[in-house]
Formats: C-alpha cells, sequence, structure tokens
C-alpha cells in the first residue's frame, strides 16, 4: 500500500517530463479513477493532447466503444480506488480541479482516438 502511494506522489513528476503519452485505453480504463487521473495528470502538468498516442483495444469496435465512452465520461460513475488512502488522494484531485474541469479535460482525450476503420488504423 505504501508503495501505492509513493508512485501516485510521484506520478506528475514522471508524466512532467515524459514527451509522449501512450494509452492504451478500453472501456475498462475509463471506468478506473487511478487511470482516468493520469489523463488529468497529464494535461495539468503541460502535456498536450498532440502528444498523445491512444490505442482502443477490445476488438473491431473498440474505438467506436472507447470514443462513446469518454463522450459520456463523468467522474461520479468512476469506480473507486480499492486503497482508501488512494481514493481520498484521487478525490481531493478532482475537488481541486472542480469535477467540471476534471470532466472536461478527461472528455477531451476524445480527439486522441483514432478514426477510420480498424484496417486503417
Amino acid at each position: 500500500p505504501a508503495e501505492v502511494l509513493v508512485h501516485l506522489a510521484h506520478l506528475p513528476f514522471h508524466m512532467a517530463r515524459a514527451r509522449k503519452l501512450l494509452v492504451l485505453c478500453s472501456v475498462d480504463f475509463l471506468r478506473s479513477f487511478e487511470a482516468v487521473a493520469q489523463l488529468y495528470v497529464w494535461i495539468a502538468t503541460g502535456g498536450s493532447l498532440d502528444d498523445v498516442v491512444l490505442v482502443p483495444l477490445g476488438g473491431p469496435t473498440a474505438a467506436e466503444d472507447v470514443l462513446s465512452s469518454l463522450d459520456a465520461f463523468h467522474v461520479m460513475w468512476i469506480e473507486p480506488v480499492a486503497n482508501r488512502q488512494v481514493q481520498e488522494r484521487l478525490v481531493r484531485t478532482v475537488e481541486i480541479a472542480s469535477v467540471s474541469r476534471f470532466n472536461e479535460v478527461v472528455r477531451s482525450f476524445i480527439r486522441c482516438v483514432p478514426q477510420g476503420a480498424p484496417d486503417e488504423l
């Protein structure tokens, strides 16, 4: 459990130093509080959507499913984290950002979803 808190504390530092963000994204990814928090941190630390490579996972309709999930995203429907301390810190992150800003940032990743038929991706 302590390792998870250390990782969470260092996440902004690592994100700020990264030049690109690779997101292996499925509908389940977008239900994970920890996962979507990383998307938020990418933008909050100065990352650009132009430097995001989003790869939809989950079969032939993956891109469409991810697109729909991002479009309908709201943090209130996110699955809570099992570790209570991590959950509390992530909730504080949303409170500081504001729920509407957090949702807006996560939804902005819509533009990173590849368009076209799967064989064109």
